[in-house]
């Protein structure tokens, strides 16, 4: 496995440079151009071995990029680069834990001595850390907020099965929390130092999947001018977390089973086998049983996926969880937006939970946030939220009664009807109307559907 770096620096030429020394190396390279990319790249996956960090930077400096970054992961080795270096800079970025600091320009075998001891650090670091017995996280450490009798059931699968290599397979609605329990089940387990890959099988475009999935080497197929790693192979001593798995075509069904049992496949376009070991997680919000009647899913593949299988409950059925939600959101908008937390009134809290939550987690989470920027008031003029309106002609006085007209408007009312149902999920808004992802999409412009709130 190759060791990850992430770059940070916002000279695209040595941005650059690096990139080509580093790789040289047979480091894996990630670049950034400034700060804020770089900490939402190790909020949303799992982090590097080494960050390479440009003391100046565009926004938040690089210091406290640095504080920041080590906050989200305190044992993340970080070098720290510039050409503005003065002694007390570099005094304070040792500090706040910066494992070395460069002045720009540095020679070459500078820059590798420094990576080579910084991923030795880590190594010494991670061996500890596997060495010591996993303390078992609560729900908010995991972001699973609730303390309803479901989702403590669901808390206490996902601690016994984190420590096992066993495939997971997680149902429920969409919005449910699929994707938290899935990054939950990684950070537990002994392959948390690796890479989380995660894939929306439904987000892919059919002819896009099997490479996506497998790779391919230059030349495959038409306009592969490169050689590609699949996400099994990124995946490799990791976690592949697999969303809307039942999304895969037969095709594609076939070729994972077999490679997950024989723990080896062929990118496309090579006779060399690549051989994996990783950890499978999927998801899916539709009942899989269905579609192997419908012949759909390979009744095979399902028994490989459901060893260990994890249903999340709708947020209906666990409505005692609403105010902890509500106040984590609050909270959490209130920092991004630099708002001072609200108390809510007793009859909003009380409408928030009365209501059914169709969009579950996700549906309420978007409804909290426009709460707090517009105010309770928002809520409190609407029967129930309306997530989505549509752009539509003032008036009827020159309605076109045509009977193409008439179809066109029943399909635009049926694909708000479908976003309605899905809370703006698009993927399951697809799934309801039985088209594929990318027909919606188009449908979607082609009747200038929006995706604001309609407040009157």
């Amino acid at each position: 496995m190759k060791p990850r770096i992430f770059v940070v620096d916002d000279e695209k030429n040595m941005r650059e440079i690096l990139q080509d020394l580093l790789t040289g190396q047979g480091y894996e390279v990630r670049l950034f151009a400034e700060g804020e990319s770089l900490l939402a790249g190790l909020s949303d996956s799992s982090p590097p071995q080494l960050v390479i960090l440009d003391l100046k930077l565009p926004g938040k400096d690089g210091l406290t990029v640095l504080r920041e970054a080590r906050a989200l992961h305190p044992e993340l080795p970080v070098l720290l680069i510039s050409a503005y270096a003065t002694v007390e800079r570099a005094v304070e970025a040792v500090k706040l834990g910066a494992l070395d600091f460069l002045v720009k320009p540095f020679d070459n075998d500078r820059l590798f001595q420094a990576v080579g001891k910084a991923l030795e650090a880590w190594e010494v670091v991670r061996q500890a850390g596997m060495s010591k017995p996993r303390l078992a996280a609560t729900g908010k450490e995991l972001d699973i907020i609730g303390g309803s009798e479901g989702i403590r059931s669901v808390l206490e699968i996902i601690h016994r099965v984190a420590e096992t290599p066993a495939t997971v397979l997680i149902s429920g609605e969409s919005g449910t929390g699929k994707e938290l329990v899935a990054r939950a089940i990684h950070y537990l387990s002994p392959c948390r130092d690796f890479p989380l890959i995660a894939v929306n099988c439904a987000a892919l475009p059919e002819n896009l999947l099997e490479s996506e999935l497998f790779g391919f080497e230059r030349g495959a197929f038409t306009g592969a001018y490169s050689k590609k790693a699949g996400k099994l192979e990124l995946a490799n001593h990791g976690t592949l977390f697999l969303d809307e798995v039942a999304d895969l075509s037969l095709s594609a069904q076939a070729k994972l089973l077999r490679a997950l049992e024989e723990k080896e496949f062929y990118p496309l376009g090579s006779g060399k086998k690549v051989k994996i070991d990783l950890r499978l997680i999927a998801a899916t919000n539709q009942h899989l049983t269905d579609r192997i009647q419908r012949g759909l899913f390979r009744e095979d593949l399902f028994y490989r996926l459901n060893v260990i299988p994890i249903d999340l409950p709708p947020l209906r059925e666990r409505k005692e969880d609403i105010p902890e939600l509500v106040d984590h959101f609050l909270k959490k908008y209130s920092a991004l937006y630099h708002y001072q937390k609200p108390r809510l009134a007793d009859c909003t809290m009380q409408r928030l939970c009365d209501y059914s939550w169709p969009g579950n987690i996700r549906e309420l989470e978007k409804e909290v946030e426009k709460l707090l920027i517009l105010g309770e008031e928002s809520w409190a003029r609407l029967e129930k939220p309306q997530p989505f309106a549509v752009a539509s002609s003032a008036g009827n006085s020159g309605r076109d009664f045509s009977l193409q007209a008439a179809v066109a408007r029943a399909e635009r009312e049926t694909i708000l009807a479908a976003l309605q149902r899905s809370a703006g999920n698009k993927s399951e808004a697809a799934r309801l109307l039985g088209v594929s992802y990318k027909t919606l999409f188009n449908k979607i412009h082609e009747h200038r559907i929006s995706f604001k709130t309609a407040i009157e």
